[in-house]
């Protein structure tokens, strides 16, 4: 099991299988946070992914011990803290570069405009989206240090209550 988590087999579809709890935590957990931010499609499966885990560990499906959550929010701040500190670079390269006057360096200068912010699927939005699934992960991930915590709480006050502590 990735770095200290747990994952109940209750499915949140309800089949227990690849879908359940354990399949879709570990898959997002172990996955690298790999997604190609040019790929809108790798980027809608990471923040559908992100999204799915924080569901999970709001459910109590989904539970990390200490040592685990600090791994993976170090992963996570470090996107996030990029994020904040590019951000202003980025939103530079909404403007139109001077390349010239003639139709072709107008046309490249539209271009890279368009690349960079033109639709759904550019490199902002898709920068947005991954930095939205990373705040939901990061969410998750201490929703999921709780339920840790609860757990052994209430298997510590079992064992109590047996004479066993």
């Amino acid at each position: 099991m990735a770095g200290g988590a747990s994952f109940s087999e209750d499915s949140l579809a309800g089949d227990g299988g690849d879908n359940s709890g354990a399949g879709a935590g570990a898959e997002f957990l172990t996955s690298g946070f790999t997604a190609d931010v040019t790929d809108s499609e790798q980027v809608e499966r990471f923040q559908s992914g992100a999204a799915r885990l924080k569901e999970m560990a709001s459910n109590g499906q989904f539970a990390i011990n200490e040592e685990g959550m600090r791994r993976y929010l170090k992963a996570i701040d470090l996107f996030l803290d990029g994020y904040k500190d590019q951000e202003l670079n980025l939103r530079q390269l909404t403007q139109r570069a001077k390349l010239g006057s003639s139709p072709f360096a107008m046309e490249v200068a539209d271009h890279n405009v368009k690349v960079i912010d033109g639709d759904e699927q550019s490199l902002i939005p898709n920068l947005e989206k991954m930095k939205a699934a990373f705040e939901d992960a990061r969410e998750a991930l201490l929703a999921a240090r709780r339920n840790y915590d609860e757990t052994e709480e209430a298997y510590s006050m079992t064992f109590r209550n047996m004479g066993l502590d």
